[in-house]
């Protein structure tokens, strides 16, 4: 009976070996799923965003854009960039916003400033850049 005592200890033993891959890549799969959602939490935020929404808004209504990159036209993933709010001194955004469609890929570039007091940003850069390259298309003329 010995003999069975001690085949036992080994196996019992090296069980406890699989939890330690087994935690390492639980822990690895909640780190990356925090990281998915910190970066849909902002790409979120962005979207929400007045002046990430009037540039998407003017590409999709262009009739240069549209045959480009062909109907319809989508915001991509993930939205770079930033926009600064501050109640006191207005505000800024600098945004780079993917664009597709059926036919094409683009990015939208946008440079905008919100005066002090203002409700409306002022548009210093809104183009549609294509990714195989050609000119730019300006989408500020399409003001509303």
């Amino acid at each position: 009976m010995s003999a069975q005592a001690n085949d036992a200890a080994p196996r019992s033993g090296r069980r406890w070996l699989w939890w330690i891959p087994a935690g390492c890549l639980v822990l690895l799969l909640l780190v990356a799923a925090g990281a998915a959602g910190l970066v849909w939490l902002i790409g979120a935020a962005l979207g929400e965003a007045e002046a990430y929404q009037e540039p998407l808004r003017r590409a999709q209504a262009s009739a240069e854009v549209r045959p480009l990159l062909g109907e319809p036209v989508e915001a991509g993933w993930l939205p770079q960039g930033r926009i600064e709010v501050s109640n006191q001194d207005g505000g800024e955004a600098r945004l780079s916003i993917p664009l597709h469609g059926p036919r094409g890929e683009a990015v939208l570039e946008v440079r905008a400033d919100l005066p002090e007091g203002a409700e409306d940003w002022v548009y210093e850069r809104m183009e549609v850049v294509p990714a195989g390259g050609g000119a730019p298309i300006d989408l500020r003329g399409n003001a509303r």
